[in-house]
């Protein structure tokens, strides 16, 4: 016993150990949000280890770059838009290539004139938003050109520009894109380059005051008042089940409003899910905690910090291993992170221009429990690396979905030594102790990890058990009493009639 006593005190305190030392080298605080919407300090779920710059590469400095890319070959693709240029290198970030020119189908060659997005498929397929050429271009894997998409390829009057900022595509190559100034959703094209029409389109619905006043208001009163049009998609990206990711940058206060609303699916978030008709299937652990970002933020009003208002989404992408969804932040430089459910589990990095820090972040990715920060104004890409309790919580997520809810509540219970506030982790131990059927303790977890919803799924399901096991006893202490009342009856009849009850 005493062994087991000595094991524990020093498991907490190498726990405590690292996390001082983890946020003594950090530029950063990392924090989650309570159930109140308060910001609770954390421990950090990543760790800056170092930077990355053009210089570092031998190439020359980025200028202006706009997109960061690790494709299915785990080569990463850097997008240095003012050099007109893509950079190739493998993970351990030797130069394998520089795209700055392509053969076109007719054997002349082309260049790229300030690229904004890259993406590679499986195939090793190249597709490249050439945002200053005004088209979207797929090359092969020796550079010849496969198609081009241009204006006129769109079956809709989208204006005189086609600025294409960012592009995904699907195993079956059907192609989506997004471009400046586009606000009809995300433009699908079948694998030929043929166009198949705008999916996901941001909706906006104003009030019914606002909708009354409009009608009754002048020509020259109407020019004058708020235009209700939808807000354009910031980012764009794919998981490997081929559902589409967007975010939305430009996202008001009224925006954040509107993503609270309970109707998930059609109303305006700043990171939806699209399935292959468009609809927004993103998960909401709860409709009062909407993946916006920070739910805390200095207000327009404040003076000197000009980081004021909602969090503005740039990019997401995807954990392939666990289904976590990371989302950048470009007003403040974070990065949000959520599980499936839409729980969001920490919040890391920040505004600066220190490692682990960014002053202009435009793009993310994530492989092998690192994650990619691209700082446009910097021109560096700055790499994380997981901690010891960022790895935990992922553990435990992946635990819990792969049916193992006896190793998942272990997990958690490490997770509360490194963060004895984190509400999931007694959320995670209440939900395998509900599928152990162990409902009582579960209620327990759930209290103390204020939620309210599995609380009751575990209360419901304990007052039946409770129900089912005293049954019937209950059935027994009824008959029983009936029976009595009945002889107790029968017994006073008796004696009425024998005269001797008055």
């Amino acid at each position: 016993m005493k062994r087991k006593v000595f094991a524990l005190v020093l498991l907490i305190l190498y726990v405590f150990s690292n996390v001082a030392v983890s946020l003594a080298n950090t530029p950063y605080v990392s924090y989650f949000y309570d159930f109140r919407k308060n910001a609770v300090p954390c421990p950090p779920p990543y760790l800056p280890d170092y930077t990355i710059t053009g210089v570092d590469l031998g190439v020359g400095p980025f200028s202006h770059p706009q997109d960061f890319h690790i494709g299915p070959d785990e080569n990463f693709y850097i997008v240095d838009t003012n050099n007109n240029r893509i950079v190739v290198t493998d993970k351990e970030w030797n130069v394998i290539r520089i795209i700055t020119t392509f053969k076109t189908q007719t054997g002349e060659e082309d260049s790229l004139y300030n690229p904004y997005g890259v993406f590679v498929n499986e195939q090793g397929n190249i597709y490249i938003a050439d945002y200053g050429n005004q088209r979207a271009v797929v090359l092969d894997p020796d550079l010849n050109l496969i198609m081009q998409i241009t204006q006129k390829d769109v079956e809709k009057d989208i204006g005189n520009e086609f600025k294409v900022s960012k592009i995904v595509a699907d195993k079956s190559g059907r192609i989506y894109l997004i471009a400046e100034g586009i606000m009809d959703g995300v433009m699908e094209f079948y694998s030929d380059g043929y166009f198949s029409g705008f999916i996901g389109a941001n909706r906006v619905t104003p009030n019914i005051a606002e909708y009354f006043w409009k009608k009754l208001a002048s020509q020259q009163q109407r020019e004058g008042m708020i235009k209700f049009v939808p807000e354009q998609f910031s980012n764009i990206n794919i998981d490997h089940n081929g559902f589409i990711y967007t975010t939305t940058g430009a996202l008001n206060i009224q925006g954040v409003a509107e993503s609270a609303n309970t109707d998930t699916r059609q109303t305006l978030a700043p990171v939806r899910k699209l399935n292959p008709a468009g609809d927004n299937i993103l998960r909401r652990a709860n409709d009062d905690f909407p993946q916006v970002g920070d739910y805390q933020y200095p207000p327009p009003s404040a003076t000197g910090f000009t980081r004021v208002g909602p969090s503005s989404f740039v990019d997401v992408c995807i954990e392939p291993d666990t289904g976590i969804y990371n989302v950048l932040d470009n007003k403040r430089g974070r990065v949000f992170s959520y599980d499936e459910d839409g729980n969001l589990l920490y919040v890391f990095s920040g505004y600066g221009n220190q490692v682990g820090l960014s002053r202009a972040p435009v793009a993310i990715d994530y492989l092998n429990d690192q994650i990619y920060v691209l700082d446009r104004t910097e021109a560096r890409i700055t790499v994380f690396t997981l901690t010891a309790y960022g790895r935990k919580i992922k553990e435990a997520l992946k635990a819990h979905a792969s049916g193992d809810y006896l190793k998942a509540a272990e997990i958690w219970e490490v997770v509360k030594k490194y963060n004895a506030n984190y509400d999931l982790a007694y959320v995670g131990i209440g939900k395998s102790l509900h599928r152990q059927k162990r409902y009582r303790e579960a209620m327990e977890n759930f209290k103390l990890g204020n939620n309210r919803k599995f609380y009751s799924r575990s209360f419901k399901l304990y007052r039946k058990a409770i129900v089912q096991e005293y049954f019937g006893v209950m059935v027994s202490v009824f008959f029983g009493l009936l029976i009595l009342t009945l002889v107790l009856k029968k017994f006073r009849q008796a004696r009425v009639r024998k005269g001797m009850v008055v």
